[in-house]
């Protein structure tokens, strides 16, 4: 049959981007819709379906990438793109201290599950303001330690936690081995406000988790069933995974006090799991949610996560010369005017 509307979807840019599978799932549903034959017409008398077709495939795609069925399920997952590494200068101590962190999660999750239980591996956060860089660290983290000799011998320096015996160089270089899974959480929705909200916010992260991970993972397709903790750890790699605008979750929740109890629940079930199996956690954000966990000041208990610890990463400011190297790579030129840089120190 001479399909129109189905030549027309071809060239649309969002449905070239999806796999054969995804395509051919496409295609499928909406040929089954009430919609094509009004939308043949219109192609045949020459009109344009372009918006039409764009906001057919945008609700197709995202249940078939994604699982959702809108509103009739309790999340709803918007599909993602990984952000870009960009310009990206200094930060050499920051990432010299999550390096070494890092090295005992790649330590930990070389034990046996038993060994594991006596030790407690760091999961990293930082919850500064917006603009200081907290995502761009993430993006950039594994990159910069493969460039880098020097950050690589510093945070072997710094690395006092020798267990059983590991050599700490093979672990830094399976530490620099690892993808980089980014979830923002501005891309989950809950889409109902009774039941358990910690237990849906979970099995939202570990689906997001699960399908970000799908070019490393080791079990295709995962079932609806393994949208936990134990199904992200048999479905993904060992990765280095950053949790980023952690603070989405008191956006998408009025209570102050339960959206604490969630960022906890995720923290105990979800973050501790993944460190202590090997796969190093940051997570960032602008609220001072992190910093509240790490002061002990919330519940369901008093105490904070007892098998991880929480270590907070600050940002210095740029000094003048990271300023100068930044506005030159910006502007893609050498010759940066001194007084310039010296006026954007003096107000930054």
């Amino acid at each position: 049959m001479n399909n129109l509307a189905i030549a027309q979807l071809k060239n649309i840019p969002a449905y070239i981007k999806l796999s054969e599978d995804e395509k051919e799932q496409c295609i499928e549903k909406i040929c089954s819709s009430k919609l094509l034959g009004t939308l043949n017409s219109k192609a045949a008398a020459g009109l344009s379906i372009q918006k039409t077709l764009d906001d057919i495939l945008k609700a197709e795609t995202s249940a078939a990438n994604i699982g959702s069925q809108g509103d009739a399920t309790p999340y709803t997952l918007v599909v993602q793109k990984q952000p870009s590494c960009g310009i990206f200068v200094d930060r050499v101590s920051e990432i010299t201290k999550m390096a070494t962190h890092y090295l005992k999660v790649i330590a930990i999750g070389n034990l046996s599950s038993g060994e594991r239980n006596n030790y407690a591996p760091p999961i990293l956060a930082t919850s500064q303001m917006w603009g200081s860089g907290k995502t761009h660290l993430g993006n950039n983290f594994i990159r910069k330690l493969k460039d880098s000799a020097t950050i690589r011998e510093a945070a072997l320096e710094k690395y006092v936690d020798v267990i059983n015996g590991q050599n700490p160089r093979v672990n830094i270089q399976k530490l620099m081995s690892l993808q980089t899974v980014y979830i923002d959480m501005r891309n989950i929705t809950i889409n109902q406000e009774n039941g358990d909200i910690s237990a849906i916010w979970m099995a939202a992260l570990c689906h997001f988790l699960i399908q970000t991970g799908i070019p490393i993972c080791r079990k295709p397709n995962p079932t609806p069933c393994e949208h936990t903790p134990k199904g992200v750890l048999n479905s993904i790699a060992q990765c280095f995974i950053h949790i980023d605008e952690i603070d989405h979750i008191f956006a998408n929740n009025q209570d102050r006090t339960n959206s604490m109890s969630i960022v906890y629940y995720l923290w105990t079930n979800l973050f501790q799991d993944l460190a202590l199996n090997g796969y190093p956690v940051y997570i960032s954000g602008r609220s001072s949610v992190l910093l509240t966990i790490n002061q002990h000041l919330f519940g369901p208990r008093l105490e904070s996560p007892v098998s991880s610890k929480i270590f907070q990463i600050l940002l210095d400011m740029f000094s003048i010369e990271h300023i100068k190297e930044y506005v030159s790579q910006r502007l893609k030129i050498t010759e940066i005017p001194q007084k310039l840089i010296n006026e954007i120190f003096e107000v930054r």
